[in-house]
């Protein structure tokens, strides 16, 4: 005769299928043949169930044979109901049974159970205040359910009440740590994170390692993130997800051949890539080079059966167009059954960034590739519009587009990303309105580094050489720093509108105030400007102490001395380049 012990395996068994309606039948046939359903019973069937109209039928089912107000009493039955309905998304109704429970027999499973519901809602810190004993869980699933900033509060505050992290507390922990915008503070954060799992020994932890990686990988602190995944691999603790993670990292830090290296690493040691892991291999190709490693692991993608897969296909369209191969990008694109705004934002980038179309070609194709879009009813996020803009040069279709981004602002009620307008600035000064670019990059709520390298190369292009060296003066002024390319532009319009001393400070500046090495091409601007205006001996000196003996340079110096009629420092400068490469005809002709 069947005892309580099997009618309840079976039951479980039923429930874990979800057939309800089964479950119940035994329930009732189990009452029948005179076997009392315990606890136990009614636990096992409220934790498996995920459909809240069977488990509200158990609910009243409970309240039936239980007489009322007696189920709450049974702690085991009545925290499964507040699962129960937490798991099925009726906060509400966990609520209400949790509230039932007298308080004596409440313990800290059922307090968790009820933290567990609430996600991130304000009922998840009421609950969580009224708390009297707290346990890692019950921080954790707080933790959890917390946004990044006050994460790491509370986890400064569970260290401080005297309790344990364990290694899902600390992953959360590091995953808020991953997700907050300040770096700097980030990166310390993370550091303490760091410290207090390898206190505790969670250091070479597979889930708390991959944390690590990708918490260092966000700081851009990539030696740390290696150190750790070397550590991981000498105790023998590394897995799909691990190697994903440090391919991923290398990839973002623009370290690509070495995250090809690492998925090869990691399919010679016999660990299988996953859809996530392709995303990275293949997002470590982007730029011509790496196109036959793209189309191998493409391939392998194919072998894997997961070409149908969106994500996947998404990457590989992704990664045709970084390598220039906009056909196979557009082939890809084409054989996709699943497309989302994903897969056309990648498209039209590729069609932006194909060097054997021109602005004609690529202004038509995204065009009508966004015409496309729109009849197949898929909305443009703010990545598609950016991408779309890229591909513009012709001005009536861009200013039908930023009408479209304006719509959409007004729509949906925000402000426009900086991304989107320095978008929108690039496809006015590219089709060649700078007065226009100059309206929206002063409208812009935001302006970023990109900005404003945007309006000073603009500025240039169109041989507006002061108005470029006013917008780096402002650029200065608002406490924004250059970068090399900044420089670059800059110097071009001083040479070109012949702010000599200008520029000359302006070159010093680079190493001065900015902390940047100036390069082949910087120097070759400033001695190309310091040679226009006869200052020959001037751009003599300064290769003399220059620690860059490269012939363009001595062959810039060289032209000027032909301009200038300086044959004594033209000769010094054909000897420096006939040092290097005896071999140079353009030294002799010039001479």
């Amino acid at each position: 005769i069947p005892d309580v012990v099997s009618w309840t395996s079976l039951i479980w068994g039923y429930s874990q299928r979800g057939q309800w309606d089964q479950a119940m039948a035994l329930l009732g046939r189990m009452q029948q043949e005179g076997v009392a359903p315990n606890s136990f019973t009614f636990g096992s069937i409220l934790k498996a169930c995920k459909d809240v109209e069977a488990g509200a039928r158990i609910h009243r089912f409970l309240l039936q044979v239980r007489h009322g107000q007696i189920l709450y009493h049974d702690v085991y039955v009545a925290t499964a109901l507040v699962g129960m309905y937490g798991s099925c998304g009726h906060s509400a109704a966990a609520r209400e049974v949790f509230d039932a429970i007298p308080s004596a027999t409440k313990n800290i499973v059922t307090w968790s159970a009820m933290l567990g519901t609430c996600g991130s809602s304000p009922l998840a810190r009421q609950v969580f205040s009224e708390m009297v004993r707290k346990d890692v869980v019950s921080w954790t699933s707080m933790i959890k359910a917390a946004d990044a900033d006050e994460c790491l509060l509370l986890f400064r505050q569970m260290l401080l009440e005297g309790v344990a992290p364990n290694e899902l507390t600390l992953a959360e922990a590091l995953h808020s740590c991953s997700l907050a915008p300040d770096l700097p503070a980030t990166f310390a954060v993370g550091q303490c994170v760091h410290a207090c799992a390898r206190e505790l020994g969670y250091e070479t932890d597979v889930v708390v390692g991959t944390s690590l990686i990708n918490m260092y990988a966000k700081c851009a602190a990539l030696p740390q993130a290696e150190a750790i995944f070397h550590l991981l691999a000498t105790n023998a603790r590394t897995n799909c997800v691990c190697w994903t993670a440090m391919i991923t990292a290398n990839a973002k830090a623009g370290e690509w051949k070495q995250a090809i290296r690492l998925y090869r690493q990691m399919q010679l040691q016999g660990i299988a890539p996953n859809r996530v892991s392709f995303v990275a291999a293949l997002s470590a190709c982007s730029t011509p080079e790496f196109l036959a490693t793209g189309e191998l692991v493409h391939s392998c993608t194919v072998e894997r059966g997961l070409e149908s897969d969106t994500m996947v296909a998404n990457a590989v369209v992704s990664m045709y167009g970084k390598c220039g191969s906009v056909e196979d990008a557009r082939k890809m694109f084409d054989g996709m059954k699943r497309r989302d705004s994903v897969t056309w934002s990648a498209m039209l980038a590729a069609i932006a960034l194909a060097g054997e179309l021109d602005s004609r070609a690529r202004n038509e194709q995204a065009l009508l590739l966004f015409a496309r879009m729109q009849l197949e009813g898929v909305k443009p996020t703010k990545v598609t519009l950016v991408s779309l803009l890229n591909c513009c040069s012709d001005l009536a279709a861009g200013r039908m587009i930023h009408s479209r981004v304006l719509l959409d602002r007004r729509h949906d009620g925000g402000e426009l990303e900086v991304a989107l307008w320095n978008a929108v600035v690039n496809m006015y000064a590219r089709c060649g309105s700078l007065d226009s670019a100059a309206r929206e990059f002063h409208g812009a709520q935001a302006r970023d580094f990109v900005s404003w390298n945007g309006m000073i190369t603009a500025s240039a292009q169109h041989s507006r050489w002061s108005d470029a060296v006013a917008y780096f003066q402002e650029m200065q002024q608002e406490g924004v720093d250059p970068d090399e390319v900044t420089m670059v532009t800059l110097l071009f319009a001083c040479n070109h509108a012949g702010f000599v001393e200008q520029g000359c400070d302006y070159f010093a500046s680079m190493s001065r105030d900015y902390g940047l090495s100036p390069r082949l091409e910087h120097s070759a601007c400033v001695l190309d400007m310091l040679g226009r205006s006869g200052h020959v001996e001037v751009a003599q000196e300064m290769l003399k102490d220059s620690a860059c003996s490269d012939p363009v340079l001595w062959t810039s110096l060289l032209g000027s001395c032909r301009v200038h009629g300086d044959l004594e420092r033209a000769r010094a400068a054909s000897g420096q380049i006939l040092d290097v490469n005896p071999a140079s005809s353009s030294a002799y002709v010039v001479l």
